[in-house]
């Protein structure tokens, strides 16, 4: 089972993305939100859903944890398949999601291609107390949905950041910032200069 990806996008098609690692390109499909943000040669970090049939093994990527549960909590609902389950999270972000499920607004779900009004009374029923707000809001999610790309050492730079305790989102903002302003840096240029943004030093 594949849980995790990271490697540079090779190619973004209509309802996927192919992910280069370390040669070997792995065809795996994502929500219209992050396939809208990602061009080919970003370096991209997956959290993968492994979804296995008699004539197809599937991978689904998310950027977060959090979106992955949701994914899966969504295709658990009888009459939502994985593909619906994505087109319900290109349409409704996490929070907005769990209002909609909260407040029974089962027409929240109207615009949502296949869902008609039946399914999306069982939504509203099955996924009470199932879906739980995410902390951040949608800034966080749109931060944690851009791949970041250029730095060779970018993945160091999002460990040593990340245990200096700085969030993801904030740290991956940063960077692409960086990026941009300072693309030769060196990995302690980048360092010392986001350390002193992020508010050390």
């Amino acid at each position: 089972m594949i849980a995790y990806l990271s490697g540079r996008v090779a190619a973004v098609r209509e309802q996927a993305l192919i992910l280069d690692v370390q040669g070997v390109g792995y065809l795996v499909h994502a929500g219209q939100g992050l396939l809208a943000k990602i061009t080919q040669g970003d370096v991209l970090e997956l959290h993968v859903e492994t979804i296995i049939r008699e004539d197809a093994f599937m991978l689904y990527g998310f950027v977060s944890p959090d979106i992955q549960s949701l994914f899966n909590i969504l295709h658990g609902v009888q009459g939502v398949g994985p593909k619906l389950a994505l087109a319900i999270l290109d349409h409704l972000p996490p929070n907005a999601l769990h209002e909609a499920v909260a407040q029974g607004a089962a027409g929240t779900f109207k615009p949502v291609p296949g869902v008609g009004p039946k399914l999306a009374a069982r939504l509203v029923t099955e996924l009470k107390d199932k879906i739980m707000p995410i902390d951040g809001g949608h800034g966080a999610e749109d931060n944690m949905a851009m791949p970041i790309s250029g730095f060779a050492f970018q993945q160091d730079l999002i460990s040593a950041l990340g245990n200096l305790g700085f969030q993801d989102g904030r740290v991956r903002t940063k960077i692409r910032e960086l990026h941009q302003s300072m693309p030769d840096a060196t990995f302690e240029e980048v360092l010392r200069v986001a350390l002193r943004e992020l508010g050390h030093g």
